[in-house]
């Protein structure tokens, strides 16, 4: 695998500083697209044990361009997804891809996300107003497992139910005990 750049003090791509992480290969090559030379895989630099090992570090201190799942990416993100994980349980860790949750809903990578992105940059619905995406069409999705809470999201207002639950935004999709995404 190969990657573009790791931004160590990002403020754009999710909630507070994070670090990220742009590798290359993406199939999908979205019109309007923000980062085209992310397209082909064969840009930038092979992703090594010392790269990783300087991922790690910057951790220490939750975050992926190009696309992920990019197929030549998946083996490579998902190790290095499980290896976060392990090594630092309390970051999240987001992920944005063209892919639809539909498709890519059986990758081991899944189990390791709090939350996904998901599906192409569409130009025609561009929406700068929608958190965390370009588009009106892709969708967040919050994994199962502990709710996101006012600490980690991005609407410091979020109401919450009888129970202490948060009422989510309608952008936000949950994911149902049968892997389907919640409407």
């Amino acid at each position: 695998m190969k990657y573009l750049s790791i931004l160590d003090c990002d403020l754009i791509n999710g909630k507070g500083i994070r670090v990220t992480l742009f590798v290359s290969g993406c199939n999908h090559h979205c019109k309007g697209c923000q980062n085209p030379s992310s397209w082909n895989s064969d840009n930038g630099q092979e992703f090594t044990d010392e790269t990783k090992q300087k991922l790690f570090k910057l951790l220490e201190r939750d975050y992926i361009d190009g696309d992920p799942l990019f197929p030549s990416n998946r083996d490579t993100l998902t190790q290095l997804a499980k290896e976060i994980k392990e090594r630092f349980p309390n970051k999240t860790q987001w992920l944005w891809t063209g892919y639809k949750y539909e498709e890519i809903k059986d990758l081991e990578i899944i189990k390791y996300l709090n939350v996904l992105i998901d599906g192409e940059y569409v130009e025609e619905l561009r929406d700068l107003s929608l958190p965390y995406r370009g588009s009106s069409n892709q969708r967040i999705i919050w994994f199962s497992g502990p709710y996101p809470t006012d600490e980690y999201w991005f609407d410091d207002d979020i109401e919450h139910d009888a129970n202490g639950n948060p009422i989510f935004p309608q952008q936000v999709h949950l994911v149902d005990k049968d892997n389907k995404v919640m409407e």
